[in-house]
């Protein structure tokens, strides 16, 4: 023995120990050419539509180094489809082959036999008998509930296991065959939403199981519900009077008879068929709606549409429209004279028969600010200062508050004895 190679004396030893083992330890060995026992307790486990699976007990005799499965399709004669080795082998399951695939509905029959690896066969077992699956069982309780532009529809789960879906169809309105409009996954899924759906139409559903192998049920009895329909178009709306026009445009109208309305919304634009843009919204129980985002002599057009909870939107309303303001022209020739403790500005009165005063502004660092109103061209500044600097502006207004665009800035400087210096400046500031 060469002791530089252990592993070749392990396997030799092993090898002796494999050749004499039997007879070492007593074993028994079945004696040649005796018939093997077929396994026993051949059972049918799990059936599926294309698919069988058998379980047995595997023989306890020592010769016994696999089995052969048998099948028989209806009343043909067996056929053998199999063959397993290794003699704990206690389950099968049969799909077909790739051309010749299990046909769902159909009785198979199946027998066993154990075989010797010289080559001996048992007799065959005892038959189990099973039938495949056919195609599952229609679905029930389906219901439909109509909604806004949309329908839920639910139905009850099938209980077999082999269910992975259900495939629904609808029959559109005026049209003789469904439409297969939805595959949904999954046994226990019962529910499906239908949308973008057309107002106020009646739609009919029906579904069918699918199970593993994709066979379909029969169509289930049919469901109907009609969709909402919209709010009704809004009336009556109109331009509301104002005591000062120039403060926006007020707009009213009659609320809709719908418990269901949410809101309105209000809708503007300069052109009377186009360029629509949504400028506010006003309440359920509102029905007016003030605009002050607008501009002096301005020709503008509204619409309004009502909302209901769904968010189910009406008709556009017939457009009304409303003309602003235009403002006075700027008052001109602004001047001013006086001494210290006061002055006294003039300028010209305005042509416009709409003027109903004017208002001075003065300005304090970089604010303009109001300081007085007066009906007539003429307004006496009595907190003249000497050696103060002034800056003062006017506009016109008319008899509804619309103020005109103002004046050129004058500009004072008091002297402490001299008599007041003015000047025009030639900036026009406007607000």
């Amino acid at each position: 023995m060469n002791p530089g190679r252990p592993g070749v004396f392990l396997r030799s030893l092993g090898f002796l120990l494999l050749i004499l083992a039997p007879a070492a330890f007593g074993a028994t060995q079945g004696t040649p050419g005796e018939a093997l026992p077929p396994p026993t307790d051949l059972e049918i486990l799990e059936i599926s539509p294309k698919k069988i699976t058998i379980g047995w007990t595997p023989s306890p005799h020592p010769d016994v180094a696999g089995y052969i499965i048998y099948r028989r399709e209806g009343n043909e004669r067996f056929r053998e489809v199999a063959t397993l080795n290794g003699w704990r082998k206690r389950l099968f399951t049969d799909k077909g082959k790739t051309f010749r695939r299990l046909k769902h509905n159909r009785e198979y029959t199946y027998a066993m036999a154990s075989f010797a690896s010289d080559g001996r066969k048992s007799r065959k077992s005892a038959e189990v008998t099973a039938q495949t699956l056919g195609k599952p069982q229609p679905v029930q309780e389906l219901r439909a509930t109509g909604g806004p532009r949309k329908i839920e529809i639910r139905w009850g789960a099938r209980p077999e296991l082999e269910v992975t879906g259900y495939r629904i169809y609808r029959l559109e309105p005026g049209k003789k065959d469904l439409r297969l409009i939805k595959t949904v996954r999954g046994r226990t899924t019962t529910r499906f939403e239908d949308t973008a759906l057309r107002d106020l139409t009646q739609y009919s559903y029906r579904i069918t199981s699918l199970n593993e192998a994709g066979l379909e049920s029969s169509l289930s009895e049919a469901a109907s519900a009609k969709t909402f329909a919209p709010p009704l178009t809004p009336i009556g709306l109109e331009v509301a009077p104002a005591k000062k026009p120039s403060q926006g445009i007020k707009l009213q109208w009659q609320e809709n008879p719908e418990r269901r309305i949410s809101n309105y919304i209000i809708f503007r634009s300069t052109h009377p068929k186009k360029g629509y843009r949504k400028i506010g919204q006003a309440g359920s129980r509102s029905a007016k709606y003030h605009d002050l985002d607008t501009r002096p002599a301005t020709l503008y057009y509204y619409s309004l549409v009502a909302v209901d909870l769904d968010g189910l939107e009406s008709a556009p309303s017939i457009p009304v429209r409303a003309f602003t303001q235009t403002p006075p022209l700027p008052p001109r020739q602004l001047t001013a004279k006086g001494t210290s403790g006061t002055l006294v500005l003039e300028w010209k009165a305005s042509d416009d028969p709409d003027v109903r005063g004017y208002v001075v502004y003065q300005k304090h660092g970089l604010k303009w600010t109001s300081i007085g109103r007066t009906a007539i061209p003429r307004f006496n500044f009595q907190k003249a200062e000497p050696g103060s600097t002034y800056k003062f502006q006017v506009a016109a207004y008319a008899v509804d508050g619309l103020e005109s665009s103002r004046s050129k800035t004058l500009k004072v400087v008091l002297e402490p004895v001299s008599n007041p210096e003015t000047e025009d400046e030639t900036e026009d500031e406007l607000w």
